[in-house]
């Protein structure tokens, strides 16, 4: 079925009212599935940029004795250059929360982030002063 503009124009005040009714009624089924989907594709993320913590000085020890952290619970994603309070205030269709960061990890753009365990980002935020 092609889209007929002039169709959705006529209908739109219902169409909207019966998104939100759904929404509503689907409102856990709905919580439920998109937090399901976000933690995936943090995962996914998390993944295309290696799975362990970035830092070479890192001494986190895991549960198989390597270092450098490599728990997904705890990696946190980083901006290298330390402009991630930039990119949270710029408004564009690309950057939406940290999902828009997940979005662009998982477009190809792995230059610009890094993964960090907490400690370590606390302490490059300190030595560039970042804070």
């Amino acid at each position: 079925m092609a889209y007929d503009r002039d169709e959705y124009l006529r209908n739109r005040k219902e169409r909207i009212a019966r998104a939100n009714r759904y929404q509503k009624e689907h409102r856990e089924e709905r919580s439920a599935y998109l937090k399901e989907y976000h933690r995936r594709r943090r995962l996914e993320a998390i993944a295309k940029l290696g799975g362990r913590c970035s830092s070479e000085k890192c001494r986190w020890m895991n549960e198989d004795e390597t270092f450098r952290c490599n728990d997904a619970r705890l990696l946190q994603i980083d901006h290298v250059n330390g402009n991630g309070h930039k990119e949270l205030r710029q408004k564009s269709p690309d950057y939406i929360g940290n999902q828009g960061v997940v979005k662009k990890i998982l477009k190809g753009n792995t230059t610009d982030y890094q993964l960090l365990c907490p400690t370590c980002n606390w302490i490059k935020r300190v030595e560039n002063g970042e804070m």
